[in-house]
């Protein structure tokens, strides 16, 4: 983020036309936390003492599995090729390939209620209740590795400044005759160049440079899982019953019962456990940690959708592990919630990502669980949406589902915990899907 400066002058004489450098003030720096939401309720203190910011020991790892033939556009980069690696795994490692292997062969079971309210195609699909075979996704994982027409990804002036990389459909034939949809070009932002590249910024710590690299690779898997979705489902035709005929919104579908349709989402909720955040920008992006929060998050429109068979509890003999969610619920808006919860990621976790032991250790016997780091740290966030003067659920008492309570919005281990409020069941109070009841401060989750 560029520094702002701001000249206050003061009174001058009409005929001055300048005025003398002595009597120019210029706005103090900006404070280390950029005014940021989350980074504001927290001290460089306080992060350091939980291991989330620099290390002096940080490495890049020693991963040696091949990169796929997917990132070959990276591969002059060598300052890349870390994130490159880890890519590959989180693509063709059995225990994170179920949901691609859903979004790509699952039933899409039409949603007409919600169509009618969103005015568009609407679908939903589920990991299913049997466990996926190793043929298939040992078919999954050559299909990726020819999917190199279908898929185009490299650094784009195109990204938007806002975003890490954005996935667009090519609207042309991507020659896989199984799957009548489109081609995709994944624009990756120049950003992680120039903060990766040392000789561009050779200030930039080895540490601020891994998390940077985990960045990198969590989202070319999360483009990855928009472009799969565009290779399955061909565009909706434009909409006849107006006129002009106007285009038709191409909705994602929803997944299992997450309350928004965002499938690059849903694959870090299921792989990585939450929605990977930076809460700093620019030369500062990932400065000062890595952040993980629940998703869909506060901001996101609250629908709640039908699950009408079991989830799996583990993939036999892979170490996948998913949680059971056992209540049914219609299909219907939830009341917002008041607050979100952000959690630093310990930077000791991500350099054990980058290890082969992880990898052919702990992935193969705990499956997903492994990426589950102990929440030690977080934010309590309030929905901004709520009115003045409404209790924005931050309190130093919030004991709400008997998650830690916060101190002026901050979760620390060894603040005692307090009973649960007793809550009508999926009534108006309910504001936790039943993914949200696991967002507990304790421990690994």
């Amino acid at each position: 983020m560029a520094k702002r400066y701001f000249d206050e002058l003061e009174d001058t004489s009409e005929d001055e036309v300048a005025p003398s450098p002595k009597r120019v003030r210029t706005e103090p720096p900006h404070p280390w936390h950029h005014n940021n939401y989350a980074l504001r309720k927290l001290t460089l203190e306080e992060l350091a003492a939980e291991g989330i910011l620099d290390s002096p020991d940080s490495h890049f790892g020693d991963l040696t599995n091949p990169i796929h033939p997917l990132f070959y556009n990276f591969l002059g980069h060598e300052y890349l090729h870390p994130g490159l690696r880890l890519a590959s795994l989180f693509i063709t490692q059995p225990e994170c390939l179920p949901f691609y292997l859903a979004l790509l062969t699952r039933p899409y079971d039409r949603l007409p209620e919600l169509e009618k309210e969103l005015q568009g195609p609407c679908y939903r699909f589920t990991l299913g209740p049997q466990p996926p075979s190793l043929r298939a996704l040992e078919s999954l994982r050559k299909f990726l590795s020819l999917a190199r027409p279908m898929i185009d990804i490299g650094f784009s002036p195109d990204c938007p400044g806002t975003a890490w990389a954005i996935c667009v459909r090519r609207f042309e034939p991507h020659g896989m005759a199984q799957f009548p949809g489109t081609s995709s070009s994944i624009a990756v932002s120049p950003l992680f160049q120039q903060m990766l590249d040392p000789r561009v910024h050779p200030n930039i710590s080895t540490s601020q440079r891994l998390r940077i690299s985990y960045v990198f690779a969590e989202t070319l898997a999360h483009e990855i899982a928009h472009a799969l979705r565009n290779a399955r489902v061909a565009p909706p035709p434009p909409d006849p019953t107006v006129q002009p005929p106007r285009e038709t919104q191409d909705y994602e579908p929803f997944f299992e019962d997450q309350r928004k349709s965002e499938v690059g989402h849903a694959w870090e909720t299921v792989v990585i456990g939450g929605k990977l955040i930076d809460l700093s920008q620019g030369q500062w992006s990932a400065a000062y940690g890595l952040y993980l929060e629940k998703w869909p998050d506060i901001d996101d429109t609250f629908i709640s959708l039908p699950i009408d068979e079991p989830r799996l509890i583990k993939f036999q003999g892979l170490g996948l592990v998913h949680q059971v969610r056992k209540h049914i619920v219609p299909i219907r808006r939830r009341k917002p919630k008041r607050w979100n919860t952000i959690y630093g990621i310990p930077l000791a976790f991500i350099q054990e990502v980058f290890s082969r032991r992880f990898w052919e250790e702990r992935v193969p016997k705990e499956g997903m669980q492994a990426f589950r780091f102990q929440k030690r740290l977080g934010v309590r966030t309030p929905n901004y949406e709520w009115q003045p003067g409404e209790d924005a659920g931050l309190a130093d008492e919030d004991s709400s589902w008997e998650r830690w309570p916060d101190v002026k919005g901050v979760i620390r281990i060894g603040q005692p915990k307090l009973p649960s409020p007793k809550v009508e069941e999926f009534g108006e109070d309910d504001w936790a899907s039943s993914s949200d009841e696991d967002d507990n401060g304790s421990g690994s989750s």
